[in-house]
């Protein structure tokens, strides 16, 4: 049977080998949904001629699968023929067509045979035309671990009218180097006088994330030959295909396609992809960010389609797709993409009431493949400054000069009581002050407490890493393992070659039994019993208000949303540090120059 488009959904790293330092990692869960386009009501800009292409013959084909040969057969009777195979390997599977030859022919993959221990591959592609004699296509690739240790697993499909595509890929129980390469994606046309058309290199997705690629081969230009597309689609585990809530608009799934056009000249990749998918991915899931209901799915989708981008790009340093070389994909310019997403997160956050959360986007700005562009920013800012409540301050110094400073993460020497009272520790013990600041009490060593913010006895919260090899922030502890959250590493970041900073002072919110949650890039990670609230966290006793500096000054966060304006006693609010505020919410103290200020609202 001929197929005009077909389908193959080549899914790698489902089973996958182990690695350094994924103890915790979840197993791998490929999925296999077609990408979706968005509802016509939504205002997005039209998907490129390649994103159109891709998601249409996705949706109108299907692959056309492997047969599996009987186990260990070295004799394989297809149809009315019989099949030999060669020395040493036993049949595995076959696909059975007319790829440009005379009559039905069938290309088989064949592996060693357990019981030869002869040298030699360990799996073979060939083609057994309608008459004559059989033709060897390729050997395993040499990048795809194999040995002692390690399984291989394999995955034969029609790609498209004179195309097939081989998935192999190996499970070792050995440790591999993070982030090589596991499986191989070669896409092979079997009477060419250079069979091989396509290698990819893919390594295991990032631990608790999925990746699939998806082959779709057809002739785009009429030319008789097979172009190439490889649809790539990432995300975390379980959030696939992020579907909404609204009937029947829906967003998209994280993919972006890779484009090969087989030309008489050789085959080229189609320089204007993925970045084109990408950006049409972007703006449409910023196009349902304003919708309350939507504003989770909307998140998912973010989260998601940047967990692609690290994936997918070279630019985030951190790539899982790799050419026959060992060359990385690049994307090209993602300053648009950077924008879009920038642009969702905030208005999500803010339509489902999310302040906080959506001031933290900016002070993230630039963790993702760089900055919003200035006049993108100066539009969030102002949505920003619209979801507030503007309040001018009393700013006052106080008398006792905080102790405790040089260790960090920590609670603050700070602190309120019920009463309203503030307190700082300092080197001679607690002061104890009127709300407004007066009347300072004598030292009291007795009531001194410990600034270590412990997730259990022995475990200290020892900072923040952005990790590389997997996707998420983790909250380092002494004497215990990390806790992964769900924050995003910067990308490229610390992975890259330019420097990257990152606060390791992240403000804590709560610790105890054996968790953690604090604010880090300006977003509340992490989980931790709510009550009691620890002196000197970021949160007030009654748990109604956290406080957080940001560049447009500090912002007190909970029942109302206050941005309190500093005046020139502050000038540069993000230098505040060990911030806590009052049950009330009307009364904040901070760190600012090593000093104790007490912030007042009127």
């Amino acid at each position: 049977m001929k197929l005009k488009h077909a389908l193959a959904p080549v899914l790698l790293g489902t089973l996958l080998p182990s690695c350094h330092g994924c103890s915790d990692e979840k197993p791998y869960t490929p999925f296999g949904t077609t990408t979706a386009l968005p509802s016509a009501e939504v205002s997005a800009p039209a998907p490129s001629a390649s994103a159109s292409a891709s998601a249409s013959a996705s949706a109108a084909s299907s692959a056309e699968p492997a047969l599996r040969a009987p186990s260990g057969a070295t004799e394989w009777q297809l149809g009315e023929r019989k099949l030999e195979a060669p020395p040493g390997y036993v049949f595995e599977q076959a696909v059975e067509a007319s790829f440009g030859g005379d009559g039905t022919e069938a290309v088989v993959w064949l592996v060693a045979d357990a019981t030869d221990a002869g040298p030699r591959s360990l799996g073979e592609l060939w083609l057994y035309p309608a008459a004559g004699t059989p033709k060897k296509l390729l050997e395993l690739p040499g990048f795809v671990p194999s040995g002692p240790g390690c399984k291989l697993t394999s995955n034969l499909v029609r790609s498209g009218p004179h195309t097939v595509t081989l998935d192999t890929h190996g499970e070792c129980t050995g440790s591999l180097i993070a982030r090589s390469p596991v499986g191989a994606l070669v896409v092979v046309e079997p009477h060419a006088d250079a069979p091989v058309l396509l290698t990819l290199r893919v390594a295991a997705p990032a631990p608790g994330e999925v990746l699939a690629l998806r082959v779709i081969s057809a002739d785009r230009d009429g030319d008789g030959r097979d172009d190439i597309d490889v649809m790539v689609t990432g995300g975390a585990a379980g959030t696939a295909g992020v579907s909404a809530k609204s009937g029947a608009t829906s967003l998209p799934e994280a993919s972006a396609p890779l484009v090969w056009l087989d030309r008489a000249a050789g085959i080229s990749r189609d320089a204007a992809e993925p970045q084109h998918a990408l950006v049409h991915l972007a703006q449409t899931t910023a196009a349902h960010a304003k919708t309350k209901k939507l504003a989770d799915d909307v998140l998912r989708a973010v989260s998601n389609e940047r967990r692609l981008l690290a994936s997918l790009c070279a630019e985030g340093s951190t790539p899982r797709i790799f050419d026959t070389d060992g060359e990385p994909v690049t994307c090209g310019s993602l300053s648009a993409v950077v924008d879009a997403l920038a642009t969702a997160e905030v208005t999500a956050n803010l339509a489902a009431g999310r302040v906080l959360e959506a001031f933290g986007v900016l002070t993230r700005d630039g963790w993702y493949f760089g900055k919003t562009s200035a006049s993108v920013r100066q539009k969030l800012e102002r949505q920003l400054l619209d979801a507030v409540e503007p309040v001018t301050a009393l700013v006052k110094i106080l008398e006792p000069v905080p102790a405790g400073l040089e260790r960090a993460p920590r609670y603050s020497p700070l602190a309120f009581d019920a009463g309203g009272n503030v307190s700082v520790q300092t080197a001679a013990g607690v002061v104890r002050m009127q709300p407004d600041g007066s009347a300072p009490s004598s030292p009291d060593p007795a009531a001194a407490r410990s600034l270590d913010v412990l997730a259990a006895p022995g475990q200290r919260f020892a900072g923040v890493t952005y990790s590389c090899d997997r996707s998420e922030v983790a909250l380092a502890l002494d004497g215990a393992p990390p806790l992964t959250t769900t924050l995003l590493s910067p990308r490229p970041g610390a992975c890259g070659h330019a420097p990257f900073w990152a606060s390791s002072a992240p403000p804590p919110l709560a610790a105890g039994g054996g968790q953690l949650r604090a604010l880090v890039g300006g977003a509340v990670v992490g989980n931790a019993p709510d009550e009691p609230v620890p002196a000197g966290a970021a949160r007030s006793a009654n748990r109604v208000w956290t406080v957080v500096p940001t560049s447009f000054g500090l912002l007190i966060d909970g029942s109302a949303h206050r941005l309190v304006n500093l005046g020139t006693s502050v000038a540069q609010p993000l230098e505040l540090t060990d911030c806590v505020v009052s049950a009330a919410g009307k009364s904040s103290a901070c760190v600012y120059k090593r000093r104790a200020i007490l912030i007042q609202v009127p």
